[in-house]
């Protein structure tokens, strides 16, 4: 007897490899839109610092904005959420409404650290130092460092992915010049 087709043991293989890919595949797919995720955060991020920055460098130069409040160049050299390496970052909004405010001040600790703002000596309301993109709060922090005739500013920009307890971060740098 001369049957044609499959054996029931030959379905079985052929599902479990099918079974294999799919999974492989499932898991590629995940790492992909988790990647993603995280690129998307990151351009955001940067966007707020690259207009931080511009704001910035538009004030006058005795702006107390652009102050060096703390005269310390620990964030300046190592800019970090985390200055002081303690698991707890300078700002965080604690009441979820987007806004800054001296209630959401999470570790004086990190503001000794070189952090100059915000801060509550210096009017930051032309900066809103924590921006809401849905669904992430990202915070702003900034040093400035006084030079021969320039300033250094340094503004870091972090945000939290799901419920991570780590933080992100980018940073950029940039002189202004003494007019």
């Amino acid at each position: 007897m001369n049957k044609k087709g499959f054996t029931l043991i030959e379905v079985i293989i052929s599902l479990a490899i099918l079974a294999f890919v799919l999974v492989a595949l499932g898991q590629v797919a995940i790492v992909i839109i988790r990647d993603n995720a995280y690129f998307e955060h990151r351009k955001v991020a940067l966007e707020l610092a690259q207009g931080t920055i511009s704001s910035l460098t538009g004030l006058p130069y005795d702006s107390p904005m652009l102050s060096d409040e703390k005269g310390d160049s620990t964030f300046l050299d190592n800019p970090t959420p985390d200055p002081d390496n303690d698991g707890n970052v300078y700002l965080l909004d604690k009441d979820h409404n987007g806004v800054y405010s001296s209630s959401d001040v999470n570790d004086s600790g990190d503001a000794d650290s070189g952090i100059d703002h915000p801060s509550g000596n210096t009017d930051y309301s032309s900066i809103v130092p924590i921006e809401v993109v849905t669904p992430v709060t990202y915070y702003k922090i900034w040093g400035i460092r006084n030079l021969a005739g320039m300033k250094e500013i340094v503004v870091l920009v972090y945000w939290f992915e799901g419920k991570s307890t780590r933080p992100h971060s980018v940073s950029l740098t940039t002189y202004m010049r003494r007019p």
